[in-house]
């Protein structure tokens, strides 16, 4: 091959574009590695953020399960007293028929219409 103008000329334009390419490779490989190092740090804010999550989750498991405990007790209280309701009714109606002969009682003597005679 003959070592002409044009072929010199071919040949440095080839090596330009060559090194301009090398260039473009390594700032290629450059922004492949920040991209990789942005990812991985994503990656591991992530996988922190999941194993947060997860703790989370159990601590609230665990509160659900004592809270459907407290429930459970707290259900079985109101049976206990929906049980005794009809005999509370009962005393409270006793109740308030004693308090009322009182109330009469303290009129009628207040009112002279009756006395308490002591032997």
């Amino acid at each position: 091959m003959a070592d002409t103008p044009s072929s010199r000329t071919t040949l440095a334009d080839l090596c330009t574009s060559i090194a301009l390419l090398q260039q473009a490779v390594e700032s290629l490989r450059g922004d492949v590695a920040k991209i990789e190092v942005t990812l991985t740090n994503t990656l591991a804010e992530q996988a922190r953020d999941i194993r947060e999550l997860q703790k989370d989750n159990l601590i609230r498991c665990a509160a659900q399960d004592t809270m459907r405990t407290q429930v459970d007790d707290h259900e079985i209280r109101l049976d206990a007293l929906e049980r005794l309701a009809p005999a509370i009714k009962v005393v409270i109606w006793i109740g308030g028929v004693l308090g009322i002969s009182v109330i009469g009682l303290i009129w009628a003597l207040i009112t002279g219409s009756s006395q308490i005679l002591f032997r």
